[in-house]
């Protein structure tokens, strides 16, 4: 038997992992890349069978060496992580690398993280901030967020509010929390736009609205130098955004 890769993928989509596993199995151990990368998540996730990261490692490594973005970029994690595999850093920015060459934006995020953390190797801003706008082009919440904050404290970019906002502000569209929060204190100073306790309130108030404890702590202190008036407006002004929103 060849194994059929779309019966497999029928069967896991159905739960019928035993299926899954037989056609994809037949298929992987004859180089199929598709095949290897889906019994690494199968052994990843322990779907339908025990979950073991050192076969999911096996199956990976297969695929990226193939030159699959996906199985790279799960390779790079996992040397990241020493899961399945002893920690390896520069192991882990070879395949991240490798992955992101290909436009994985999983990939372009976690080297800017690597290059931001100084994780093992010289911290470089720069560098950074290219992978990240990488990433953030491509619509990253975590990836514009990290490249806000980078814009807003001049590290490896020049000092730029404007841009800080911007970012910030295509993260908090997302729901990312601490974006959110970020922009509730850009709009309560007026750094990169116009002063607006309005919407200062609001985004903090959303923030907070999803375990963030420093927009929450903002907003406690925010709200008591606040009038009656002042609150009320802006409790409104935030129930009616999110609202639409």
């Amino acid at each position: 038997m060849a194994g059929n890769f779309q019966i497999g993928l029928d069967a896991f989509s159905k739960g019928d992992y035993a299926i899954a596993l037989r056609e994809w199995a037949m298929l992987a151990e004859k180089g199929d890349v598709t095949a290897q990368f889906s019994l690494g998540l199968m052994y990843k996730t322990g779907q339908g069978v025990e979950k073991d990261d050192h076969i999911a490692f096996s199956w990976f490594k297969l695929a990226a060496e193939q030159g699959y973005a996906d199985a790279q970029s799960n390779l790079g994690v996992m040397y990241d992580k020493g899961n399945g595999v002893s920690m390896d850093y520069m192991a882990a920015i070879r395949w991240y690398t490798h992955a992101a060459e290909q436009g994985h934006v999983a990939a372009h995020f976690n080297l800017g993280m690597m290059y931001e953390t100084g994780k093992k190797i010289i911290r470089n801003y720069e560098t950074a901030a290219k992978w990240y706008n990488l990433a953030a082009e491509q619509g990253s919440a975590h990836a514009q967020h990290n490249l806000g904050s980078l814009y807003k404290n001049g590290n490896g970019v020049p000092q730029d509010y404007e841009a800080a906002f911007k970012w910030y502000s295509l993260a908090a569209e997302q729901g990312d929390a601490a974006s959110q929060n970020n922009l509730g204190f850009m709009y309560a100073e007026g750094q990169g736009t116009k002063q607006d306790l309005n919407f200062a309130y609001m985004w903090w108030d959303i923030s907070a609205s999803q375990g963030d404890k420093v927009a929450l702590n903002n907003l406690k202190i925010f709200e008591a130098e606040m009038s009656s008036a002042e609150m009320e407006t802006a409790q409104l002004f935030s129930f009616d955004y999110q609202n639409v929103h």
